[in-house]
This record gives C-alpha cells, sequence and structure tokens, in this order.
C-alpha cells in the first residue's frame, strides 16, 4: 500500500506540471495575439480575367506607435505583371499626415515600399499602400512579404508577424465542400482551473 500511496502523490505531481505547462502555453498565446501583423489583404482573392487589374492592399493590425514601415512584396511573375504600389496617404492611410513614401523599388518579380512619418507614431488597424497588378494568366499563385520592417518615432525596430496573400485560378478549388450526409467533427474543449 506504500507503493500504491507513492504512484499516487507521483502522478498528481504529474499533473500540477501538466497544469501549469498548460497556464504558461495559455498565457504565452494571449502575448503573441497582441503582435502586430502585417498582411496581404484580401489574403485570398480570386484572379480576375487576363488583362484585368488585380488590386490588393497591404495592411497593419494592432499596430503599437508605428511611425515608419518597409516591406518587400513577392508575386508570380508568370501569372502577374507590376503596375504600381502606393503609401496611402492620412486620412485613408495608417500612417499619421504628413508621412512620405520613398519611390518604390522594382527587382524582377519584387517589388519594396518604404515610407515613414515624422510627426509620431499611430496605433490600432490600417492600410499602409495598395498595390495593382495586371493578370497576364489565370492561375494559383501568392504574394508573399518579407524583409517586413517597422519602426516607432525613435527609428527603434518594432517585430510583427506576415500573412501572405494567395490567389486562386477559380475560389471554388479552395473552398472544400462537405459530400451531403457526410460527416463532420465538432471539437469543445473545457479548460477548468
Amino acid at each position: 500500500s506504500m507503493n500504491r500511496i507513492i504512484y499516487k502523490e507521483k502522478s498528481m505531481a504529474r499533473l500540477k506540471i501538466v497544469r501549469s505547462t498548460l497556464v504558461i502555453l495559455l498565457l504565452t498565446s494571449s502575448v503573441c495575439m497582441a503582435q502586430t501583423v502585417v498582411l496581404v489583404d484580401p489574403s485570398v482573392v480570386e484572379s480576375p480575367a487576363v488583362g484585368e487589374d488585380l488590386k490588393v492592399s497591404i495592411k497593419i493590425s494592432q499596430g503599437n506607435n508605428i511611425a515608419g514601415y518597409q516591406f518587400t512584396l513577392e508575386f508570380d511573375g508568370t501569372a502577374l505583371e507590376y503596375v504600381d504600389i502606393i503609401n496611402i496617404e492620412f486620412p485613408e492611410g495608417f500612417l499619421p499626415k504628413g508621412a512620405f513614401a520613398i519611390p518604390p523599388q522594382v527587382n524582377g518579380n519584387k517589388v519594396t515600399l518604404a515610407a515613414t512619418s515624422l510627426v509620431g507614431g499611430t496605433n490600432g488597424d490600417g492600410t499602409l499602400a495598395k498595390a495593382t497588378f495586371k493578370v497576364l494568366k489565370k492561375s494559383d499563385s501568392a504574394l508573399k512579404l518579407s524583409g517586413v520592417k517597422l519602426s516607432d518615432p525613435d527609428a527603434t525596430a518594432i517585430t510583427s508577424k506576415t500573412v501572405d496573400g494567395k490567389i486562386a485560378a477559380e475560389l471554388a478549388a479552395i473552398t472544400t465542400k462537405r459530400p451531403f450526409g457526410g460527416k463532420s467533427l465538432k471539437l469543445n474543449a473545457k479548460i477548468t482551473k
């Protein structure tokens, strides 16, 4: 019976460890959730017809005291032809009034844009820039964000994560329909103290 008691204590200790790890995981995930995100919007878009323009926005979410940005947008040169990219100015744009952009640098299938404000930073969500491409071919491709740099009014770097955009030859290919009468799985999780 002594062995049984020791075993019980061990499993209780193990449960405590599992519980505290869960709490830590929950705390860190809520910290990550408040992270600034730079994203292509819409995240999934159906390709317009060949010869037509495809327009996307580069947006920022949960920005905190942002006074400047830089990013590179990478596109599939076989599907899209770069037309232009512009910093969206105040009041439609995210950066404060009087922010200025450096002319975009185009390098093959990549374009880099940078803009900065001299009058302080902005918080919250908004549009940084808008890009226009001409459709060369209706196909699945990606718009990838890289080299994203955000800074505060003191030019201190602010970390962010990015969400790329997808272009679909047709949207039906992306939405998966459940066959009639098919089974679906619903998960409910309860976390108790």
